[in-house]
């Protein structure tokens, strides 16, 4: 069982196991950041998770950042070979309220990560109708759909117009999100693999 049609792609080239063999079977939103916002209106900030491993491609993001001249704040456990200026604030391990509070009030959420197997942050993005920058590559066009505007997560001046363009056309991309989130839930996810698994019984 495969978290995306990204994943199965891999597992097929890399281990050689036959198409037959594998289901594609989407995740959906962690039930646990369903929480309401504690913020009330968007404020002037840039906003991405998870910095320590070298996919997630933070490096190229602050310096996106910076020709914005914007502030980012980064949620989660901070890389060891810090990127520090004034634009950038770090919060380390986080609440789940504070998640959602920094989620919900930044005026866009980038997520410029090289390689995902999925891509939950985007669909806690879409729930908290905030719009979203992310990456073409890997699983990201599968889970963002058409509610995203996408860069190349190598070039620095692409991710930077591609944020400006998501804020600028946040109403736009709030409503497509709130429509690609609806296509992923749990209980499809459990209805789908418990069909799985009947299959093996046979």
């Amino acid at each position: 069982v495969c978290v995306s049609q990204s994943t199965a792609s891999d597992l097929r080239r890399l281990f050689n196991i036959h198409p037959d063999k594998i289901h594609v079977i989407y995740e959906a939103m962690p039930s646990r950041h369903k929480l309401t916002s504690q913020i009330t209106k968007y404020s002037n900030y840039i906003m991405a998770v998870g910095a320590r491993q070298p996919r997630k491609n933070i490096d190229r993001l602050i310096k996106s950042c910076q020709l914005l001249n914007q502030k980012l704040i980064i949620v989660g456990e901070p890389p060891s070979n810090q990127l520090t200026n004034s634009q950038v604030t770090y919060t380390g391990y986080v609440s789940d309220q504070d998640l959602v509070n920094y989620l919900a009030g930044a005026s866009v959420f980038v997520y410029p990560s090289i390689y995902e197997g999925f891509g939950l942050p985007i669909l806690e993005a879409f729930y908290h109708k905030v719009p979203v920058a992310c990456s073409n590559t890997s699983s990201l066009p599968e889970v963002a759909g058409d509610a995203a505007v996408y860069f190349d997560p190598y070039n620095i001046d692409q991710m930077a117009k591609a944020i400006t363009e998501a804020i600028k056309n946040k109403d736009k991309l709030v409503e497509a999100g709130t429509k690609q989130l609806a296509k992923f839930s749990w209980d499809k996810c459990a209805k789908e693999t418990l069909e799985v698994y009947k299959s093996l019984m046979l």
